[in-house]
């Protein structure tokens, strides 16, 4: 993802905030400070944990679950509602673009046709 508008140690400091939820389960794979924005990506540090992703199969994989990144975009746009956020799923400019746009892309089947797991389903964090 591609975060413009705040700075590596905020994002960090976001992350520590949505991760009282997660208890400290979240973590980036890596930050990159670029001269405009900062490129990341999240996963967690237990697969079995809070925030945890179920691949296609129902395996607890290390990506972070949709919820996960909804919570860490929820604090990113209330501390800094101009920020502008680039990520595979969509375009987020400032916080009334992710209010209008991030709950669309929890209904992405990341399945198959014959057996469609959508993004938002893909752990557990509703069971």
């Amino acid at each position: 993802m591609k975060l413009y508008g705040v700075t590596d140690t905020q994002l960090r400091d976001c992350l520590n905030e949505a991760n009282k939820r997660y208890k400290g389960n979240l973590t980036f794979n890596y930050v990159e400070s670029h001269r405009s924005y900062v490129q990341f990506t999240m996963r967690v540090k237990d697969s079995h944990l809070l925030g945890a992703r179920l691949g296609q199969s129902g395996r607890h994989i290390t990506a972070a679950c949709w919820h996960a990144h909804r919570d860490l975009m929820r604090v990113i746009f209330d501390r800094f509602p101009e920020a502008k956020l680039v990520s595979a799923q969509a375009r987020y400019d400032g916080v009334e673009g992710f209010a209008r746009e991030f709950e669309a892309t929890g209904y992405k089947n990341i399945g198959s046709m014959m057996y469609p797991v959508y993004y938002m389903e893909a752990c557990e964090c509703t069971r």
